[in-house]
């Protein structure tokens, strides 16, 4: 697929600790937008400073292989979570299906992309566009010429340069090329930020599991089954270029 159109908009995320990239900034034109905050249990998007209002949250641990997700203060009580909406993969083996979720009627999908003209890679792995899944007539966004639907944002993962680490590291990007209004806006950043915080850990599991099948020591699910997968049971979000 190849994008001539420019974003109508752009959000870099910063981390702002060194070292540490459970602080984060969500930067437009280098001003900060939004902060947010990673702890064992959840991702929070705050608006006004790092202790501001919480506008959004994902419930991260992994007791499924679907992601909780909610706009506003979340309760984090189990049955409050229980209700929340679900960043969800598709299919029974979740490698290289694209992960989807609901809002205000509509469906859309996170999908891995390699597509130049989005800023991807074809040897990048963390690169992301967001779709609308909404039958063709009942959606609201354009479609590329052969059906597939353009993208609505596309998340573009920093590569890495060496090993160190800055006090203000860069870690990806996000274009959105369709004004897409608060909500979805709100929804897309929390539901990539919690994928990419799955990914991440169940990356670093499944490197902790072969290490342990190299020391001799007994593979458990996060081993080859898992790596950027996910864990609970696979998470990750391919789907066509």
């Amino acid at each position: 697929m190849t994008i001539s159109k420019s974003p109508v908009k752009t959000y870099d995320i910063v981390s702002t600790y060194q070292l540490n990239l459970k602080h984060q900034e969500i930067r437009q034109n280098g001003q900060s937008v939004f902060w947010v905050e990673t702890n064992p249990l959840a991702i929070e998007i705050h608006n006004q400073s790092d202790d501001g209002p919480v506008i959004a949250a994902c419930h991260t641990a992994p007791t499924s292989k679907n992601l909780p997700w909610t706009l506003g203060n979340p309760n984090y009580t189990s049955q409050a979570v229980d209700t929340w909406p679900v960043l969800q993969p598709e299919g029974h083996s979740t490698f290289g299906a694209p992960c989807t979720f609901d809002l205000n009627s509509r469906t859309y999908q996170w999908k891995r992309t390699h597509s130049k003209s989005l800023g991807g890679s074809l040897f990048a792995s963390w690169n992301f566009k967001l779709v609308e899944t909404s039958s063709v007539h009942g959606s609201a966004y354009k479609t590329h010429d052969g059906g597939e639907p353009l993208p609505l944002a596309v998340y573009i993962t920093t590569p890495v340069v060496g090993s160190s680490i800055s006090s203000s590291q860069h870690l990806a990007r996000i274009d959105y090329y369709e004004s897409v209004g608060e909500d979805l806006e709100l929804a897309s950043l929390v539901t990539v930020l919690g994928m990419v915080e799955r990914l991440g850990n169940a990356n670093a599991k499944g490197k902790r599991d072969m290490g342990n099948v190299g020391m001799g020591g007994s593979m458990g699910l996060g081993g080859l089954g898992g790596g950027v997968m996910g864990t609970a049971g696979g998470f990750g979000c391919g789907g066509p270029i």
